[in-house]
Order: structure tokens, then sequence, then C-alpha cells
């Protein structure tokens, strides 16, 4: 996880008092396979942070055993304070119903609605976090059958 310049110490602190307890640990380590998801992103091929964070956001909590919204809210909250990425992750957070975990959203098929960046960049997040195919099993195949799709127009294509 990359940490904002000058945030390091409040990160350290955040995370050795949060390894104390069971609950915390899980949050840790939530935060952590969750930035690092949207990083690997971001780093293979720009991709949107707060459009990744959809994506990947079930596939980190099941990782860190994680059920609670409340949980994942509070992990995104502190990614916002000490994450070099938390600026661009404030729009999922502001725009992201409560609802994160309860709402049990099929991931594969929104690669259908995700940008050409974001796709370009599933194949290498799998490979990197093997974990967000147990959340969606059929995310490799829903992505070829999308990067193989012809994009629609643009604009209106008329004929006389």
């Amino acid at each position: 996880m990359q940490i904002k310049y000058g945030r390091e110490k409040d990160c350290a602190d955040f995370s050795h008092k949060q390894n104390q307890t069971a609950d915390g640990r899980a949050i840790v380590q939530f935060i952590e396979v969750w930035s690092g998801m949207m990083e690997c992103a971001a780093e293979q091929s720009g991709a949107d942070v707060s459009e990744t964070a959809c994506l990947t956001v079930q596939a980190a909590a099941d990782a860190a055993g994680i059920s609670r919204d409340e949980d994942v809210l509070a992990g995104a909250v502190k990614l916002l304070d000490c994450w070099a990425y938390g600026d661009q992750l404030r729009e999922w957070i502001m725009y992201h119903p409560p609802e994160i975990l309860s709402e049990h959203p099929d991931v594969a098929s929104s690669l259908w609605l995700v940008s050409q960046e974001l796709l370009d960049a599933v194949p290498k997040l799998a490979d990197a976090y093997p974990c967000i195919l147990e959340t969606a099993p059929d995310l490799l195949a829903v992505h070829r059958m999308a990067a193989q799709a012809q994009p629609e127009a643009a604009c209106p294509t008329m004929t006389i």
C-alpha cells in the first residue's frame, strides 16, 4: 500500500492499534488487500480508482473475512486519510450505496460496463490477486467475452 507523504506514522500507529484484536486485524488486512488490488489495476492500465473499487471491494472483504458493510466503510475512510490514492477513492465513498456487501453484486457481469482501461487490467489483477476469482469465478470468462465484443460507436451512425 502506497502511503501519503507525511502520513506514515499515523498509518503505522493505526495498524499497530488494530492488530491488537481479530476484528482490527481483519480491517488492516482488508485495507492492504483492497488498496493493493486498486493499485495493481491503476499501475497496469491507468484504470480509475473509484471504478476499480466497485470491482474489487467484495473480493478484498472476503479475503479478510469481513462481512459487515460498516467495516468496509471504516477501511475506506482510513484509506482516504492515509493512502496515496485516497483522494480518488473519495468519489466511490460519496456515491456508493451503504449496502456494499449485503447487495451481493455480480462482479463478473459488471465487466460489460467498465472502462477499457479497467477491462485491460482484469487478467493481471486476477493473476496478482486470485481471491477475486473466489468471489467471481467466471470473471476471466466474462472478461474474454467483453474484450472480444465490438465497442459501440461513440455517435450513432445514420444511413440514408
